[in-house]
């Protein structure tokens, strides 16, 4: 397990240590992907209630269990992680279903996965963390609070100071956003073509709505050289 080999070694402290993080590390993740599989699609709603079984709601409830419980897995008690399994879910859920509602895209929900749960994990440590968190009253609870709250504005500064940088060097070199093609027909097919199925999809039903994805996309590539055409013959006029 990834956080159970941070400590670098397994003797002595470090073994007691690297331990709890190993447990933790699949308790939370475990209690996350679970609680997500049967309460996403009645947060979210939409077409998530037209599915039986939404794994991809379970691989992220996972995921968000895992990215919630790294900051604290070598201070929490396993009973801590199920508490923060259970919550990450919900964080993930919810931060679904509001970036949805601000018509914010991301098809794989990362932002949501490891940016907010990401958030709640590092508040973990001063809520959940052994003898020194706000569940224990401990002196100094409110301390560690602060400082925690502390370094989740220095990573939001640098992933927006970074990001930001990034953006405006790929905007510039026009590399922001795909053709209106691209778009419609799909980034992995327009780029790397047709994908291999099995027999047992239905490769016919698939054919023919990649088709007239095609057509649509060629459609909007014949309007937008007309616009261009008729522009030029007004300027020309």
């Amino acid at each position: 397990m990834f956080n159970g080999g941070s400590t670098l070694s397994i003797t002595k402290a470090d073994g007691n240590r690297a331990q709890l993080a190993i447990v933790n590390t699949v308790i939370s993740p475990a209690i996350g992907g679970l609680t997500t599989f049967f309460f996403k699609k009645y947060i979210v709603r939409g077409d998530l209630l037209k599915i039986r079984y939404d794994f991809m709601g379970l691989c992220n409830g996972v995921l968000a269990g895992l990215v919630a419980i790294t900051a604290s897995c070598d201070s929490v008690e396993p009973w801590a992680a199920i508490i923060i399994g259970v919550l990450s879910s919900f964080v993930y859920s919810f931060s679904v279903k509001i970036l949805e509602s601000l018509e914010i895209d991301d098809p794989i929900e990362a932002s949501q996965v490891h940016g907010c749960c990401g958030l709640f994990g590092c508040l973990c440590v001063a809520i959940f963390k052994r003898d020194e968190g706000i569940v224990y009253w401990a002196d100094g609870c409110w301390k560690l609070l602060g400082i925690q709250c502390l370094g989740i504005v220095c990573i939001m500064a640098w992933a927006i100071i970074c990001t930001t940088i990034f953006y405006l060097v790929a905007r510039r070199l026009g590399m922001v956003r795909i053709g209106q093609k691209a778009e419609i027909l799909g980034g992995d097919i327009y780029y790397f073509g047709p994908m291999e199925f099995d027999a047992s999809v239905n490769v016919n039903g698939i054919e023919i709505e990649m088709a007239q994805k095609k057509n649509r996309a060629d459609e909007n590539e014949i309007m937008e050289e007309e616009e261009v055409d008729e522009e030029g013959e007004e300027e020309e006029a």
